[in-house]
């Protein structure tokens, strides 16, 4: 397997921010996980990082719920310019850095069935890797969120997010044949208005500002996602405007 020294892992509360690193029990002591509660581990996408809107609204959506262990991936190699071949390629590595990092965690006290795996766009193929290269259990779930389409496809059921990678699967597909991948590939899969990859009040260069190269489809789950984090009750989504991406009505 590739070095992944670059590939690092960060534990949030509600202001800061700590580093976990593989084998570094100092580092977690430090960190404050409570494998008491849940815990959450997010991977983000293409040309994307901790720091990015996307990591930032799921972090605080889970704080906000309640008390969470909230676990945020800062994988460089996803950084790799508009290289997204190079991206794909590298997903598989950082899914088995994932996996040895809950495996790590799990021999320190996490429980395996607290675990919550997520993961946008290329994000979520790599929560698949996670689910096939972990070997301290099963993963209970995993959530994808607009999976990534292109090269994925076609691609085999060992090289992409499928059932078989967790005890339940649920995807939220939003960009759908541009950047998302197009069939169910979950137990279960949602199309929030039809599934895109034209939403609502977005136009042709509208969604193309977001990151340059992000389409605003892409990042409307944060808005499906999110509200379903912060109600207190089950809600059916059924509007939702480009210009306003957290604005979901909820009935």
């Amino acid at each position: 397997m590739e070095s992944k020294e670059n590939d690092q892992f960060y534990r949030f509360n509600p202001t800061t921010s700590q580093i976990i690193q593989i084998g570094n029990d100092s580092l977690l002591q430090d960190s404050y996980l409570n494998f008491s509660n849940p815990t959450v581990l997010f991977f983000h996408g293409f040309t994307e990082s901790l720091h990015a809107d996307d990591s930032q609204l799921l972090r605080r959506s889970f704080l906000r719920r309640g008390d969470y262990n909230v676990i945020v991936t800062n994988a460089d190699r996803l950084l790799a310019g508009l290289y997204y071949l190079e991206s794909v390629k590298n997903c598989r590595y950082i899914g088995q850095y994932g996996a040895q990092l809950v495996d790590y965690l799990v021999t320190r006290g996490l429980r395996l069935a607290t675990l919550h795996v997520i993961g946008m766009s290329l994000g979520a193929q790599i929560a698949g890797f996670v689910g096939q290269y972990v070997t301290s259990g099963r993963l209970p779930r995993i959530t994808g969120l607009d999976p990534a389409g292109p090269l994925y496809h076609k691609a085999s059921l060992d090289d992409r997010l499928d059932p078989s990678d967790a005890d339940f699967v649920d995807v939220i597909h939003t960009n759908q044949a541009v950047f998302g991948i197009v069939p169910s590939i979950g137990h279960v899969d949602f199309w929030p208005n039809g599934g895109g990859p034209k939403q609502p009040g977005c136009s042709f260069y509208e969604r193309f500002v977001r990151s340059g190269f992000s389409l605003v489809e892409l990042v409307i789950y944060d808005s499906f996602y999110e509200k379903s984090l912060n109600t207190e009750k089950n809600g059916r989504y059924f509007e939702i405007y480009c210009f306003k991406p957290h604005d979901v009505i909820i009935c």
